[in-house]
């Protein structure tokens, strides 16, 4: 119901667990509103973790919430229904620590597949467009391309990924090659519509990425990071640390920067002293269709971190992006919005 908190276990497999990335979709609600995650020993946040900006709609987003004893806080301010998916958990890390496996090493964010172009056909990003069809969707091959080493160095891969609607409602679901589709959705997709979340994915030796689809026409992968496997160097960089939820702009007020213009960009400094950021991205009162990319550099990269598809719409993502070396973060859009950036977590440098 509006306006409730309710205490969500998520049953950790092992103690000392401080963050869980988890997939939040709600369903059947009343009207517009948002719903939000936290730890229960932490304030209630002035943040958002999903959007919805009609009633009866379905729509997913990722988010990294804070655990105490496997819990968190989970609280709506419209009447729905609520799924939570299990999708990693975060150990904290000291200054000094370091290790093989579990770092996120971030990327350059680079177009892997667009199942719109010919599979093989090259891309502007250098990709190969390495997609196929499957009965239940498409796979991708993902190791050595854009930027995605070519060895059992990579145990994941972190996508932004946008699903396309065929006319009707749908949905997209991530998965390794290989493995069993989880029944779990990544990315809900309305009636004529595009929708993105931020996905990480297991890679096993095959290096694909299978998505199971109901009702997509398309996918487009963009790939913003991978996660290294125990065959990786010892090294401190790319372990987390909970830094939020935190606001750090908000173009309504002037709070960071003002309204994003068309394909102009804006820069903030989102989290200093970090390889990547963990931030969520919402966009308002848009002035027409249209898409943003989160970049480190000047350079505007062919990637969409978040799509919406006409104007006064309230949309947001999870993304996680590689920080400049100036310790910036860069944000640019096709056309006029207003941006709302939450910081959740960061990377070590």
């Amino acid at each position: 119901f509006a306006g409730t908190t309710r205490l969500v276990d998520l049953d950790p497999p092992a103690s000392g667990y401080v963050a869980a990335l988890v997939n939040i979709t709600m369903a059947d609600t009343a009207g517009a509103g948002f719903v939000r995650g936290w730890g229960p020993a932490e304030l209630r946040p002035n943040t958002s973790s999903l959007n919805v900006d009609a009633p009866a709609s379905i729509v997913g987003n990722a988010t990294v919430v804070a655990l105490e004893d496997g819990k968190f806080v989970l609280e709506s301010t419209t009447s729905t229904r609520v799924v939570v998916d299990v999708m990693a958990f975060f150990e904290e890390t000291g200054g000094t620590a370091t290790s093989d496996d579990g770092r996120l090493i971030a990327l350059e964010p680079a177009r892997l597949a667009d199942t719109r172009e010919p599979a093989g056909e090259l891309l502007d990003s250098g990709s190969s467009n390495p997609w196929s069809a499957t009965d239940g969707g498409w796979d991708v091959d993902v190791l050595g391309e854009v930027g995605v080493p070519d060895d059992d160095t990579v145990a994941a891969v972190v996508l932004a990924l946008t699903a396309i609607s065929d006319g009707g409602a749908g949905w997209a679901g991530a998965y390794p090659s290989g493995g069993t589709w989880s029944t779990t959705s990544n990315v809900n997709v309305a009636q004529r519509d595009l929708r993105n979340n931020l996905v990480i994915v297991p890679i096993d030796e095959t290096g694909v990425v299978s998505f199971e689809t109901f009702r997509v026409a398309n996918l487009v992968v963009d790939v913003v990071a991978y996660v290294t496997s125990d065959a990786a160097e010892v090294d401190g960089v790319g372990l987390y640390s909970d830094v939020g939820p935190s606001r750090e702009v908000d173009t309504r007020i002037d709070f960071g920067f003002g309204r994003l213009q068309a394909e102009t960009t804006a820069t903030a400094i989102v989290v200093a002293g970090a390889s990547a950021t963990l931030h969520n991205l919402t966009v308002t009162e848009t002035s027409a269709a249209g898409h943003l990319a989160a970049h480190p550099d000047a350079t505007v990269p062919f990637v969409s971190n978040l799509n919406w598809s006409g104007p006064n719409q309230t949309r947001g993502v999870l993304a996680i992006t590689r920080v400049s070396d100036l310790g910036d973060v860069s944000f640019t859009s096709l056309v006029a919005t207003d941006l709302v950036v939450d910081a959740i977590g960061a990377f070590s440098s």
